[in-house]
């Protein structure tokens, strides 16, 4: 990939760039017969097989943890969340769950 090897070249936004270099080999290979076929091809295989990780810790919001599930969760300053982020952060963790609040109790969710 002549673009991510250039040294005068940065990407700001990787993840992005990468995607759409997929979804623009997704077209040249004719597994979509537009480029917006192949978007929504690719989109809905990323649906279904999710973000790699290649990471063994993490740190992310609710928006973009929602869908995956990892071993662990720790939700910071848990009780400056609404419930709908709280709920979603509560049903991360797959093996535990630490909240850490200032307060004793948190919104019911």
């Amino acid at each position: 990939m002549l673009l991510r090897d250039n040294p005068e070249t940065a990407a700001y936004r990787r993840d992005l760039l990468y995607r759409f270099m997929n979804v623009l080999k997704l077209h040249i290979d004719g597994a979509g017969a537009t480029f917006l076929e192949a978007a929504n091809l690719y989109q809905r295989e990323m649906r279904h097989t999710g973000r790699p990780i290649r990471h063994q810790k993490l740190i992310g919001t609710t928006l973009l943890v929602k869908g995956l599930e990892y071993d662990h969760a720790v939700i910071l300053d848990a009780d400056s969340l609404g419930t709908k982020d709280l709920y979603v952060a509560m049903t991360r963790g797959a093996k535990s769950l630490t909240i850490i609040c200032s307060g004793r109790t948190l919104p019911s969710v």
